[in-house]
This record gives C-alpha cells, structure tokens and sequence, in this order.
C-alpha cells in the first residue's frame, strides 16, 4: 500500500492510475478550450448586441459556472434577438 497515494501499488493499478490521470487532464484541456471559444465567440459576435458590462457579466459567469452546453447557439440567438441575452447566463 502506497501510503502517499492512498492505493495498492502494482504495474496494473499504476497503468490505470496513469490512464484516469490522462483522461481528467484531457477533459480539463476541453472545457479550458470550450471555455476560450464561448467567451471569444461572445465577444466578437456580440459587440453591438450585448453591452460590455453585460458581456462582462456572462463572461464571469462562465468563468464560474462554465458555459451552457449550447453556448454557440445561444450566441447566435441573441444576434437576432438582442433582448434575449440574459439566456447567456
């Protein structure tokens, strides 16, 4: 027992413990990407349409929460109904 990691140590655990660490980090790495797109797409198609406090806001809260599963939709929505952009939140 590997008192440091709390686990049995052998070369299987050790393979699949290096295997649940990779998969965590890749999915880290997309939702850091989905992120860095949502908020990029928010900015540059919405500049007219959402004012910049407002931008802002969705922006933290994106940052907090992460962004809806259907953010780029959700965009493009609110390109041609302004009003509705409170659905960014």
């Amino acid at each position: 027992m590997d008192a440091g990691q709390g686990r049995w140590r052998d070369q299987a655990a050790d393979t699949e413990y290096e295997r649940e660490a990779e998969r965590e980090r890749h999915s880290r790495e997309l939702q850091a990407t989905r992120l860095e797109v949502a908020v990029d797409l928010l900015h540059k198609l919405l500049p007219d349409q959402v004012a910049p406090a407002d931008r802002d806001r969705i922006e933290e809260s994106w940052h907090r929460d992460g962004p809806p599963a259907d953010a780029v939709d959700r965009i493009l929505a609110v390109r041609q109904s302004p009003t509705e952009w409170q659905s960014l939140l």
